[in-house]
């Protein structure tokens, strides 16, 4: 086996617990440590995942020697400034969608990333889906011709929200025969 990529996570939330329990079956990589500004959180998170070291400053995991690559988890509206400071530490990036809140905001990280000749990714997991390669495929070949506008939403409770707008009346009217 290769190099184990030796990972810190900035943030400690609901998205930061399932990378660590994938991370933890992956076998190339080991959650070195963690970071929240809540030190009760950061302490619970590390005691759960078996990390070795938990920060409450987010600089301090970003420079920390032990660590090769950062996860960021923490809301969108601070992925660009999490990812900067990781960055700038020499570190590979994985943060989750949307890399930033615009597009400029992404050039300048995707500008420094390149400059420090570091691996900058966004957690667009849905790009691999067999469903959207195929597609891409299809596309590819001309197969259904010239796209030229495409909307996807691959959000579950966006949809029952829609059929619940849409279709509220007629749940109304099984409700009032039931």
């Amino acid at each position: 086996m290769g190099n184990i990529v030796r990972w810190g996570i900035i943030g400690c939330g609901k998205i930061a617990q399932k990378f660590a329990l994938d991370l933890a079956l992956c076998g190339s990589g080991i959650l070195t440590a963690c970071s929240s500004r809540d030190e009760r959180r950061a302490i619970a998170f590390s005691l759960q995942h078996n990390v070795e070291k938990y920060f409450t400053d987010y600089h301090l995991l970003a420079n920390c020697p032990d660590i090769d690559a950062v996860y960021i988890a923490t809301p969108h509206s601070h992925h660009y400034v999490h990812t900067l400071l990781s960055l700038d530490a020499n570190k590979a990036v994985l943060c989750e969608k949307p890399l930033t809140v615009n597009e400029a905001l992404g050039q300048k990280v995707i500008e420094v990333a390149l400059k420090k000749n570091c691996l900058l990714m966004e957690a667009m997991w849905t790009a691999f889906l067999p469903s959207i390669q195929e597609i891409k495929s299809k596309i590819e070949h001309g197969i259904i011709g010239e796209v030229r506008h495409l909307r996807a939403d691959l959000d579950l409770k966006q949809k029952l929200k829609i059929i619940a707008d849409y279709c509220s009346h007629y749940w109304l009217e099984v409700l009032f025969w039931i």
